[in-house]
């Protein structure tokens, strides 16, 4: 059952570490954030700031429903809580 973002189920950008992806996605499905191009700007403050505006635009304007796992509980955020709980056990 595929389920659109509404306000009833905020989702969150967060940070994703695991074995084949780190950086910024979406809590409630697959998305990741992949800089279109190279950001070149004057200053690091500049790249920076240009990084951030890009990455909130595009996470703003994704549909979760054109993300979401074939799997339930597959989501990027649901596999990387599963190994740090992992980790956290040993």
């Amino acid at each position: 059952m595929d389920q659109a973002y509404t306000a009833a189920m905020p989702r969150k950008l967060v940070w994703i570490e695991n074995q084949n992806f780190e950086g910024f996605g979406c809590s409630e499905c697959n998305w990741v954030f992949k800089p279109s191009s190279a950001i070149v700007t004057e200053s690091l403050d500049e790249m920076k700031q240009e990084y951030g505006a890009q990455r909130d635009k595009e996470f703003a304007a994704h549909v979760c429903a054109e993300h979401l796992a074939s799997t339930p509980g597959r989501t990027w955020i649901a596999i990387t809580r599963r190994l740090y709980v992992r980790e956290d056990a040993r």
